[in-house]
């Protein structure tokens, strides 16, 4: 039986396998973890930095509410402070013999 940690790494390699062309596989993070009890699989949530055109890493969108707002916003550079865009995907990975049996987009509001 795998491990949380063992599935993470299967999703990871599964998406890696697909390579750039399928899926963007830059920066990816853990997003989130859950044991679907039903079906005996771990449902892994992995996010990935979206490109801004096939030679840039992501595209840039303003960090908000807080941005324009008290100390922070005083310092040096903070109005260029911001954030990279996100693909997500969940995957879900056989917990006995590690196969991903799918792979899903996930919309995040």
């Amino acid at each position: 039986m795998l491990d949380v940690q063992q599935a993470v790494d299967k999703a990871l390699e599964f998406s890696r396998s697909l390579g750039q062309h399928h899926l963007p596989v830059a920066s990816p993070l853990l997003e989130e973890v859950e044991m679907d009890e039903a079906e005996k699989n771990w449902l892994i949530t992995l996010s990935f930095a979206l490109p801004s055109e096939p030679s840039a890493f992501s595209p840039l969108e303003p960090l908000s509410p807080l941005e324009g707002r008290g100390a922070l916003s005083e310092l040096p550079g903070a109005q260029q402070l911001q954030k990279a865009q996100r693909a997500y995907r969940r995957f879900s990975v056989d917990r006995k013999n590690g196969k991903v049996i799918s792979m899903k987009s996930v919309q995040v509001g």
